[in-house]
């Protein structure tokens, strides 16, 4: 589908990991807001106090959830039409 010039959402999973990577590579002093409804695993952040806490508790949620629970969450939200 991307060959084709189609948009590809990205899965749940890819998803956290993108705020992982982001995270990781956040070398600023922030608060870090990602704590919406949308999110699988909201996220509140002092960096860089909280980097090691918060991505450790994101690959958690990787490790231990399947793309299959986190699509049902998204798809259970009623916000997101």
């Amino acid at each position: 589908m991307a060959h084709q010039g189609l948009f590809v959402p990205a899965g749940e999973k890819e998803r956290i990991h993108e705020l992982q990577v982001l995270i990781d590579n956040l070398h600023i002093r922030t608060h870090l807001f990602a704590n919406t409804v949308s999110n699988f695993a909201p996220v509140t952040a002092y960096l860089p106090y909280d980097r090691e806490k918060i991505t450790r508790r994101l690959q958690a949620v990787l490790d231990h959830t399947d793309e299959s629970s986190m699509q049902a969450y998204r798809k259970s939200l009623t916000s997101l039409g």
